[in-house]
């Protein structure tokens, strides 16, 4: 089945935006609504999500969604961004109508440009089909554009290779490929002109004759299906949805387990010309809710009557388009308390570089707030030095081998039970906001989560800037409030202090008022002097700009009245390299400034505060000991160790020494292409060199005697019987593989992925 579901106090109330203000005002309006008989409001879990849609015979039969286009004779080429009709040639080509056929003739490239006679919703109209013969002419690449936007080289597909012999052929784009990079839009941003682009052969004349061009639907189902499920999305926040043809109805059944059980769901509406209505119906009882075109998902709920199995209908009025019916949640009161879990990870962050961990320039004075409340666990490793297979681990509690994630071609493989499919199986509502690729649905880390938001939800779809972390923390506010009275799951990635570093100018001043640039002389690089001054200053004060994104989510948990009640995680996926071994950036090596990273976790009303624990953990551990936290069942498959009872009591006995596993590919750019593997057995770190399968030693260190990893003890004969036992846990995770196959798991990379991923330094141009 698929998966169901899971500082400080300020001394006066902060000032929250007008929207998480109207957001929390709505929240608590509906929460006291539904009070109980003690006037304490209802604290809903999930029962059930993912009904069993029925659909009762349509009202009436919809309009189909696809468009094909006829052609008439072609109108003088005039300037593009002003002329209407229909289409029509470029200037070296003819054209003529003939037998409805559109013919296209000419010397050099034959172009066939728009625009359309209607306006283009890529969310509907999902696949361009050009049926078309052709003679001389060897490939097609298309180009697209918004209504008021140029054609530009970042807007047009790869050519595509063509049957030239004259016979009559189908060929099909999905709109999907039709990615921007840099500056450029992507294709979900809206398309209304096409500009075909045909290349001839040398010798001959080119001719091209066009049967037919449409654009077709997913949504237009040719067995006269009245809906289909799947995973839709607007405006970025995906949502498991059922995609309902309207005008329309569909039905499901539901169990009360209580008098005040609630069914809760999502609407959107796509390509419709007017508001879809919705009534929503169950017995006695109903609502109407009013859908509105181009709107984002709209909320809406019915109480369940009775306590035997009944009926729900949706039925959906309007002209035309579709209705998406997304998280439809079942609903019913707690039944033991439960709180909101936060899982708050700042990309790219390496401990040592707060103040949390000893650091001296101000760079985390909101963190050090909730450190202070909360417990710091100052041994915490990456399981990898980038953020694939680092995210792949924190989400399914395996080393990177196991999970398989460990390259940009790949996913996370369905077949394993995330964190967030754990909550949820359990009676969390559970919401993800990533603004970095490799945390999210390209990598399969979508999996579990009711509500997911792409970093095109917050404006991060192109790389104008890493500091994402002011678009994301108002979402997850507004989330919580909409969602106060259901236990919730929000898990939110932040791209800041990513490269390239642009701090804000606020960010930056108490940082410059502090400055010391003098890095400990165990670690002071012998070159680039200017670039290491440099590059820490900025990566520090967008450390210190996150920081005070941290702090308007704090301040929004405690307006809302769930700052006490709510576990609080604060971490990072892998750290940052300031040339301490010759390396920038990171997925560069497994020293400790790349893989060593922070962990705080803060629960007022469940943990004891103001602890730092020294005992080493590994993100792998971090999902079994949350659910240990939440007394809840962590999956059979998971590696991690549950930590909650030393969480609980600080005088618990110190987990048994177990190592901690560490994996990195690098790729050609790297200077040494290939595998390594570490192994952790506190305080020494082994890194081995994997070779055909088997692991070489590289290096020992003594991380607490040598904490800047100078003194490399691989070859002192002291330590070859401790080497051989980390060597022999590095072969086990080496020989034991990937827990599942990772078959039909690939990831594909479009264009605007590669261009976004050489922006961020993974890639070479």
């Amino acid at each position: 089945m698929p998966s169901e579901r899971t500082r400080s106090q300020p001394t006066a109330p902060p000032r929250l935006p007008p929207l998480t203000l109207a957001w929390a005002t709505l929240a608590w309006a509906l929460l006291l609504g539904s009070c109980g008989d003690d006037g304490i409001p209802t604290r809903y879990e999930v029962a059930a999500r993912r009904p069993t849609w029925t659909a009762p015979v349509a009202t009436a039969e919809r309009p189909p969604l696809a468009h094909t286009w006829t052609f008439e004779t072609p109108e003088p080429l005039a300037d593009e961004d002003t002329a209407a009709g229909p289409w029509r040639p470029g200037a070296a080509c003819t054209a003529e109508v003939a037998d409805g056929r559109l013919v296209l003739t000419g010397p050099g490239p034959l172009l066939l440009r728009g625009p359309f006679d209607f306006s283009v919703d890529p969310e509907i109209h999902h696949t361009l089909v050009l049926r078309l013969s052709v003679r001389n002419v060897d490939a097609l690449s298309v180009e697209w554009r918004a209504a008021h936007d140029r054609f530009i080289p970042e807007q047009r597909t790869s050519a595509m290779t063509l049957t030239g012999d004259g016979s009559e052929q189908t060929y099909a784009l999905r709109l999907s490929t039709f990615r921007g990079v840099r500056e450029a839009r992507d294709a979900e941003e809206g398309v209304e002109l096409f500009r075909l682009r045909f290349r001839g052969t040398r010798g001959g004349s080119p001719r091209v004759e066009v049967d037919s061009l449409a654009l077709l639907s997913d949504f237009d189902d040719p067995a006269g299906g009245a809906f289909t499920a799947g995973r839709y999305h607007r405006g970025g926040v995906y949502r498991d949805a059922v995609a309902l043809g309207v005008p329309g109805a569909i039905t499901t059944t539901l169990t009360p387990r209580s008098a005040s059980d609630v069914f809760r769901l999502a609407l959107a509406a796509i390509g419709a010309s007017a508001p879809i209505d919705v009534v929503l119906s169950s017995g006695t009882a109903s609502t109407s809710i009013r859908v509105e075109p181009g709107r984002p998902w709209q909320g809406a709920q019915l109480a369940i009557q009775g306590e035997t199995a009944a009926p729900v209908t949706l039925q959906a009025t309007g002209p035309d388009g579709v209705l998406l019916v997304g998280s439809a949640l079942h609903l019913t009161p707690q039944r033991r308390p439960r709180p909101d879990v936060v899982l708050y990870v700042e990309d790219t962050l390496r401990a040592d570089h707060l103040g949390t961990y000893g650091y001296g320039p101000p760079t985390d004075p909101h963190l050090q707030a909730i450190a202070a409340e909360g417990v710091v666990f100052e041994n915490a490793f990456a399981p990898s030095s980038w953020t694939r297979p680092s995210m792949s681990s924190l989400m399914t509690s395996l080393v990177p081998r196991a999970h398989g994630n460990r390259h940009h071609t790949r996913q996370v493989p369905a077949a394993l039970v995330t964190l967030a499919e754990s909550m949820a199986d359990q009676g969390y509502l559970t919401a993800a906001f990533v603004t970095n690729y490799h945390a999210g649905l390209w990598a399969g880390l979508d999996q579990g989560f009711d509500i997911h938001h792409e970093p095109r939800a917050h404006g991060a779809s192109r790389l104008a800037s890493t500091l994402t972390s002011a678009s994301i923390h108002q979402p997850m506010a507004d989330l919580l409030a909409e969602h106060a009275d259901v236990a919730s799951f929000v898990f939110g990635h932040s791209l800041d202090p990513h490269a390239p570093y642009e701090p804000t100018t606020e960010a930056l001043r108490p940082l410059l008022a502090a400055l010391d640039d003098r890095p400990p002389a165990d670690q002071a690089p012998t070159r680039d002097r200017t670039r290491w001054a440099d590059d820490t200053l900025q990566y520090d004060a967008e450390i210190r700009h996150n920081d005070g994104q941290l702090a308007r989510l704090d301040e929004a948990l405690t307006a809302l009245g769930l700052r006490d009640d709510t576990l609080l995680l604060f971490l990072s996926d892998h750290g940052e390299a300031f040339a301490e071994h010759g390396f920038w950036e990171h997925r560069k090596s497994l020293h400790q400034e790349q893989v060593s990273v922070p962990l705080v976790m803060r629960w007022p009303a469940g943990l004891p505060g103001g602890r730092r624990l020294d005992d080493p953990i590994s993100l792998v551990d971090v999902a079994p000991t949350v659910l240990g936290l939440l007394d809840l069942l962590p999956a059979e498959t998971w590696q991690g160790r549950d930590l909650s009872a030393r969480l609980r009591d600080a005088d618990a006995p110190a987990p048994r020494p177990a190592p901690l596993l560490l994996d990195v590919i690098y790729d050609e750019s790297h200077p040494a292409p290939g595998e390594e593997v570490g192994v952790v057995l506190y305080p020494y770190k082994l890194v081995a060199r994997v070779t055909d399968g088997l692991a070489t030693p590289v290096s020992l260190f003594h991380l607490t005697d040598d904490p800047g990893e100078n003194a490399n003890l691989a070859d002192h004969p002291e330590h070859a019987e401790r080497i051989g036992a980390m060597l022999s846990a590095a072969q086990d995770m080496i020989d034991a593989g990937p827990r599942v196959p990772a078959d039909g798991q690939a990831a594909e990379m479009d264009p605007a992925m590669r261009e976004w991923m050489v922006q961020m330094g993974y890639l070479d141009r």
